[in-house]
């Protein structure tokens, strides 16, 4: 296989079953398990019942992100809808992106030259 092209069976494995491969995905990822293993823990108390308890956090959590990352989702939807076709959008955004990461670069530099924000 060549860089940049490629083949017809690796099309029809990327384009298959996204959801299925999304939550086998996230199920086997090992920084979701160490999350669990490390942070659920010190939220047990005193449950009669940790087995219950853990799985109403976990649950908490999975209803959290799908509230995050649906409302990220229909706000990219937006602006997808609104910039698709537009130049005068394209090049908006690009600005915007452009502006994020000088901010973002600047506050690296603060932190390194202060000595760290959080120590």
């Amino acid at each position: 296989m060549l860089a940049g092209r490629s083949t017809d069976s690796h099309k029809a494995t990327v384009a298959g079953h996204p959801y299925v491969r999304g939550l086998l995905i996230s199920l086997t990822n090992p920084k979701i398990m160490l999350f669990y293993v490390a942070v659920l823990p010190q939220f047990s108390g005193d449950a009669q019942n940790a087995g219950l308890q853990f799985a109403m956090l976990g649950a908490v959590n999975v209803a959290m992100e799908v509230i995050l990352y649906g409302g990220i989702e229909i706000i990219a939807g937006i602006f997808n809808v609104r910039f698709r076709g537009s130049s005068k959008g394209a090049v908006t955004l690009s600005y915007i992106a452009g502006s994020m990461y000088m901010v973002l670069a600047g506050v690296a530099v603060a932190d390194v030259l202060g000595g760290g924000i959080l120590s």
